[in-house]
């Protein structure tokens, strides 16, 4: 949701929500929050909460010059690994993410 911009920068991401809309505990979405906030999606401010990054120009170009250098190497180790059954288990997902 935060990169195809379905969530506005500056949207506040409370922990209590986030483990709702994806169905799992507090504890998880903390985790998922913390995970967002290193790769710089959410930024986190002390007895605030989480809200969704408002990157500048600049380090939005860092990041995807770094994301086309690193994925391509990713999906190259993932083509040479994956099993048919795999494949079935990526197509279940897509179908369940595009509802």
């Amino acid at each position: 949701a935060i990169v195809d911009r379905r969530l506005a920068p500056g949207t506040k991401l409370s922990e209590g929500e986030v483990g709702t809309l994806f169905d799992v505990s507090r504890t998880v979405a903390r985790a998922a929050l913390q995970m967002l906030s290193f790769e710089g999606l959410v930024r986190t401010e002390r007895n605030r909460g989480a809200f969704v990054a408002n990157p500048s120009p600049e380090e939005a170009r860092q990041v995807f010059a770094s994301r086309r250098l690193i994925e391509p190497g990713i999906a190259t180790a993932a083509c040479e690994r994956v099993t048919s059954a795999d494949i079935v288990a990526f197509r279940a997902q897509l179908d369940e993410e595009g509802r």
